[in-house]
């Protein structure tokens, strides 16, 4: 279990568990042979628990009046280390990308090294970032349910055909079940599932066991439980965005919440997002744009847990169009979906750290 990202806070269970750390704010920016300038620098993670993970937002910008950059690579030391944006990175002369840099530690620990960031411009040396990080032992805290405050949790997930993780999901929200009604925890499960459209289940309430699971295998091959490609929503969905804006707007309007109850909203998507006036693949429109999600999610004080591909997580887990990411916004986390297939992220524990209150946010 590895990588979830959000807010710098209290995280005791996880491996994956992600918490916002220091961004080395008032450190001055690095000057390179090259055109590329880094801020901060050096890139601090300090105090990250192991099973959380820090994050510092870099500032890139190409000081060159005239000339273009791309950063080809980035050479990290080693895999604790990952980047929220796809290489290559082109920067117009003049241009200014912030990206995140995520630190998740195995292991307690000071650690020190580099990051290369590689350009196109041949003739001069590679930019060096100097990284600088101290990694915590996590503890392990009783969970008391009556202690807690109650959780009104709604799942909101992408069922097109790429979505394995789903059968995996469905397991842990049957265990999630069992543990609240031997355990005694105060928690009710909200559905959306979404592809090009949104669909909000139950019209927006939240379900007893057997009500959630038939609105679930609605969307599931019987046996397998992997979205159902035979299904009509699936069948003109051709492209990789899918509509994760909607999908958390509509929801966040919708669904009727406890007072006093923690709001959280789980978010599993393979894909990336649109924008009005993008119009997806099957003709439905992009209606619900970034800034105003963001809107919605606050306005409702819904925390966002995301599972996710990472080189997909502008917005998500990195920023967007200079805006913090949605995870950083609500105060959430995140995890990293080819964590679940590669058995670094146990969902039953996942769901078992949001309804005891554990979380990295």
């Amino acid at each position: 279990m590895k990588r979830l990202v959000g807010l710098f806070g209290l995280c005791v269970v996880w491996i994956g568990c992600v918490a916002q750390g220091p961004g080395g704010e008032g450190l001055i920016p690095k000057q390179y042979d090259g055109s590329l300038v880094i801020a901060p620098s050096p890139a601090a993670f300090d105090d990250v628990r192991v099973g959380c993970v820090g994050s510092v937002s870099l500032d890139l910008v190409n000081a060159s009046p005239d000339l273009p950059i791309e950063i080809t690579n980035v050479l990290l030391p080693s895999d604790v280390y990952t980047l929220s944006e796809p290489l290559p990175i082109a920067l117009e002369p003049g241009e200014r990308r912030t990206i995140a840099l995520h630190f998740s530690p195995d292991a307690p620990g000071a650690r020190a090294g580099n990051a290369t960031l590689v350009t196109d411009e041949g003739r001069l040396h590679p930019a060096k970032l100097p990284l600088r990080a101290r990694a915590h032992p996590r503890s392990e805290v009783p969970i008391d349910p009556a202690a807690l405050e109650p959780l009104d949790l709604v799942f909101v997930l992408d069922v097109s055909t790429s979505m394995n993780e789903i059968a995996a999901l469905r397991t842990s929200i049957a265990r999630a079940f069992d543990r609240i009604d031997a355990e005694g925890f105060d928690a009710r499960f909200g559905l959306s599932t979404f592809a090009n459209d949104v669909r909000i289940h139950a019209d927006a309430g939240f379900l007893e066991r057997e009500a959630f699971f038939v609105e679930l295998d609605s969307q599931l091959q019987e046996g397998s439980f992997l979205p159902d490609p035979d299904l009509p929503r699936q069948l003109l969905n051709f492209d990789h965005p899918e509509n994760v804006l909607g999908a958390l707007a509509v929801s966040a309007r919708e669904f009727g919440f406890r007072s006093g109850a923690r709001r959280y909203f789980l978010l599993m998507t393979d894909d990336g997002f649109l924008e009005p006036p993008r119009v997806f693949s099957d003709g439905t429109p992009a209606r619900h744009g970034y800034e105003e999600t963001a809107t919605a999610l606050g306005a409702e004080r819904i925390r966002l847990f995301s599972v996710h591909a990472p080189q997909r997580g502008r917005g998500l887990s990195g920023p967007y169009q200079g805006a913090p990411s949605l995870v950083e916004q609500t105060g959430g986390a995140w995890f990293e979906i080819e964590d679940v297939d590669g058995g670094r992220l146990v969902l039953d524990d996942l769901l078992g750290d949001l309804l005891g209150g554990r979380t990295c946010g």
